[in-house]
């Protein structure tokens, strides 16, 4: 894995929750899209319990505090509302040091406050299931 910078975005409920029913009733919503970055790990225990592989699904670390964008230290966002969102290689490995392209690497499902943990679907799994749909091929 070599420890990879990921990023994903999503409009959570921590930063949304004062939309009022009003507002959802007429449509008028105007979310607020957050992000969140940290490096990708692999919970071995996690994916075990639940039938999931490195192969089939990414996670990456949630931790309680984080750096915003203008590197001021805050209380991180929480996880819920990320769901369906992107999860993507921000083209930065830690260790060792390189930067390459940038791309989406697949789509959050769920967190994990025990294990501290964002896992995601990998977007080759879902792109390989959609394409078996189309062609029929088993």
């Amino acid at each position: 894995i070599g420890r990879r910078l990921l990023t994903m975005i999503g409009f959570p409920v921590s930063k949304n929750k004062k939309i009022s029913p009003d507002s959802r009733r007429k449509k008028t919503l105007t979310p607020m899209r957050a992000q969140y970055t940290n490096l990708e790990m692999t919970p071995a225990d996690y994916f075990e319990a639940r039938g999931m592989s490195p192969k089939t699904h990414v996670a990456m670390k949630r931790e309680n505090r984080s750096i915003d964008s203008s590197g001021v230290e805050e209380n991180t966002i929480g996880h819920r509302g990320f769901s369906g969102g992107p999860l993507i290689y921000s083209g930065l490995t830690h260790t060792p040091a390189s930067i390459s392209s940038q791309k989406v690497v697949g789509v959050v499902l769920e967190g994990d406050d025990l294990s501290e943990t964002i896992i995601a679907l990998r977007l080759s799994v879902l792109l390989r299931n959609i394409d078996l749909q189309i062609t029929g091929d088993v």
